[in-house]
């Protein structure tokens, strides 16, 4: 019975440090960032970060299978391990986003 216990809570403890998929990251706040630039100077960098966010998501997704993998068969996350999680940087580009957007609300 111990042992069952012990399992679960070293099983559910392994999940949980598992990188996040990129949907569950939220953006870290950039507000204001962007408010200097031009019309055209923030569509272009919207389009370069959003291109950023795209292939960041896509290694995320990967570190996130690959995490899945490890904590299955020897309960460790392993892109934690390998610094393989890219979870700041889609943070950081999902804010930068959210700023640039607000930034495009005011062009008219």
């Amino acid at each position: 019975m111990k042992t069952t216990i012990c399992l679960a809570v070293l099983s559910a403890a392994a999940i949980a440090a598992c990188s996040p998929l990129p949907d569950a990251i939220a953006p870290a706040p950039a507000y204001g960032a962007f408010d200097n630039l031009s019309c055209a100077e923030a569509q272009q960098q919207l389009a370069a970060v959003s291109k950023e966010l795209y292939d960041e998501s896509q290694k995320q997704i990967g570190a996130a299978t690959m995490d899945a993998v490890g904590v299955f068969f020897v309960l460790v996350p392993v892109s934690k391990l390998t610094g393989q999680d890219h979870q700041g940087l889609i943070a950081a580009d999902k804010g930068k986003v959210d700023a640039l957007n607000a930034r495009l609300t005011t062009c008219g």
